[in-house]
């Protein structure tokens, strides 16, 4: 039986079942006390699993098997359950961007985002408020996940940064996203 690759998974070093249709993921081990207790620190991204079955294209007619021949791994973050409020990295013409939500439209499956623009700097990349605001409105499915809040950076406190392992699950992602097309 040949078995078809996930793609990104070589980037999520550790995972932790929730249940049967939950896992929690993150790119790199972590020892802190919370989750040497089994507790679990901000780190950890919640994702649900679904496992979808198909009979390979080579089975015989008439053979009949209980078990799956193929089975494919999808990795979801509950994208249609947004909040306002809440920011998100979401896909646009093969790049993604950081934004938050202004409002969602669960009848047409997307949500209007206002998006930060990137800047580069000694420092590494930041995040800033654009003017004018670029809003737009995303279909769900180009949403990439959820993530925490960015954390105000300097003294103005009008750029923003996000964590290394935000910026690599997002990196993942995208990656993942554009080698699906």
């Amino acid at each position: 039986m040949e078995c078809q690759p996930i793609p990104g998974t070589m980037k999520v070093h550790a995972v932790v079942p929730v249940t049967k249709s939950e896992i929690l993921v993150r790119p790199t081990s972590c020892y802190c006390d919370d989750c040497i207790k089994g507790i679990r620190c901000d780190g950890w991204v919640k994702r649900a699993i679904k496992l979808r079955t198909e009979t390979a294209p080579d089975t015989e007619v008439g053979l009949i098997s209980d078990a799956p021949t193929v089975a494919e791994v999808q990795i979801e973050d509950n994208k249609t359950k947004l909040d306002v409020g809440e920011f998100v990295a979401a896909k646009c013409a093969d790049k993604w961007y950081l934004g938050r939500v202004l409002e969602v439209d669960e009848e047409d499956q997307d949500a209007k985002i206002t998006f930060m623009v990137s800047v580069k700097s000694k420092q590494g990349t930041t995040y800033k408020w654009p003017r004018p605001d670029d809003e737009l409105w995303i279909p769900f499915q180009d949403i990439l996940t959820k993530v925490e809040s960015p954390t105000p950076v300097g003294r103005s406190e009008r750029f923003f940064e996000i964590t290394a392992e935000t910026l690599n699950l997002i990196e993942d992602l995208s990656q993942a996203a554009c080698s699906n097309k």
